[in-house]
């Protein structure tokens, strides 16, 4: 009888057990089917290639700074928007100086597995355009959010329009 009730304690821990992992299975696909129905994908499927700052002689203002991001869409989606976070740093990455985030809005959508050149010039604002950098600068920039838009909407950017070449954001 002792050996019986054993057997089935220990039944009842496994079922419970399996309850348990089946439910939070289903919680958490629900929450994948939430994320992707919103558009936003993976930052790791877009990767950053290089990263550059400058400054442009031919602005108005004469010498606006820009930062010259190299990018390459890893995935099998469109992407249409991402917001990039730059972070300048100053004795070799020991001292943060200051960080910003971008949105850049890709004219015509980025092709699924190409590369592309990104271009933001900050806002007058920024702390880039106000501070003068030190010689020892160094730049970084990380993925902060990705948006591919669901196929077939007229309302995302994946359909080229004619926007002016500066159509970048700072958030």
């Amino acid at each position: 009888m002792l050996k019986m009730m054993r057997t089935l304690l220990f039944c009842a821990i496994l079922c419970g057990l399996a309850v348990f992992l089946f439910s939070r299975a289903e919680v958490s696909a629900d929450e994948v089917k939430e994320d992707t129905s919103t558009g936003f994908v993976d930052p790791a499927l877009l990767e950053i290639i290089t990263v550059e700052f400058a400054a442009d002689p031919y602005s108005k203002a004469n010498y606006d700074p820009f930062i010259k991001i190299r990018v390459f869409n890893n995935s099998p989606e469109v992407i249409t928007r991402a917001f990039i976070d730059v972070e300048f740093t100053a004795d070799e990455g020991k001292h943060r100086l200051f960080s910003e985030r971008f949105v850049q809005i890709v004219n015509g959508g980025m092709r699924p597995y190409t590369t592309g050149v990104w271009l933001f010039y900050p806002r007058g604002s920024s702390a880039m355009a106000l501070k003068g950098l030190p010689r020892d600068t160094m730049i970084s920039a990380s993925v902060h959010k990705v948006f591919c838009p669901k196929k077939n909407s007229p309302w995302q950017y994946e359909h080229k329009f004619n926007y002016p070449s500066r159509h970048d954001f700072a958030w």
